[in-house]
C-alpha cells in the first residue's frame, strides 16, 4: 500500500493528469495478482505494469490515453486464446479484466485522489480501509473504515450493506 501511496505521490510532482490501471480479475495463467497497477501519465510516463509488458500492457497504454482524453474510466476485458498467450509470454490461455481510472493530480476536489489520500490518512493511523468501486459505473465508490465510518456509495444499498459487513472478503 505504501507503494501506491509513494506512486500518487511521485507522479502528482511531475504530471498533472494519470491513468491508473488496475489489473481486477483474472482467470487461467496471469503473471501478476490482482491489484497490480499501472500508471500512465498524458506526458507519456509509464510507471509499472499490469502483466509483464506485451500486447495487454501495449493495449493498457492505448486505453489509458482514451481514458485521459475523455475523462472517462474503462473496464477492459481481454480474452488471451493458447496462441496469443503465448505470444505475450504467458504458458497458457487466460483472461484479464483491468480498470483503468483517470486521476486529476492537480485539482483538489478530485474525488478518487482525495478518497486514496483519505485511506492513506486511515492506514498511517493504524486503520484499515477498503474502497470498493462499482463496476456498472466505476464512478461509484464507496470507502468503508475499520471504525464503520463510509463515504460514498456503489449505487446499489445492499451491495453498500454488503461491503460494510465485509462480505466482499473471501473465505
Amino acid at each position: 500500500m505504501e507503494e501506491l501511496f509513494a506512486d500518487i505521490e511521485r507522479l502528482a510532482q511531475v504530471e498533472k493528469r494519470v491513468a491508473m490501471a488496475t489489473l481486477i480479475a483474472t482467470r487461467g495463467t496471469s503473471p501478476k495478482r490482482e491489484g497490480a497497477k499501472m500508471w500512465v501519465g498524458e506526458e507519456g510516463r509509464i510507471l509499472g505494469s499490469v502483466t509483464i509488458g506485451g500486447c495487454i500492457d501495449a493495449r493498457v497504454i492505448e486505453e489509458s490515453e482514451k481514458a485521459l482524453a475523455s475523462s472517462q474510466s474503462q473496464l477492459l476485458q481481454m480474452n488471451l486464446g493458447n496462441e496469443d498467450a503465448w505470444e505475450v509470454g504467458f504458458t497458457c490461455a487466460g483472461n484479464v479484466d483491468v480498470l483503468v481510472e483517470p486521476f486529476d493530480l492537480i485539482n483538489p476536489r478530485n474525488q478518487l485522489l482525495n478518497l486514496y489520500r483519505a485511506i492513506r490518512a486511515a492506514v498511517d493511523e493504524g486503520q484499515c480501509a477498503v474502497l470498493v468501486t462499482g463496476l456498472t459505473d466505476t464512478n461509484n465508490k464507496l470507502l468503508v473504515f475499520e471504525d464503520g465510518k463510509q463515504s460514498g456509495t456503489i449505487g446499489d444499498p445492499e451491495l453498500d450493506r454488503q461491503a460494510r459487513e465485509g462480505r466482499w472478503r473471501s473465505g
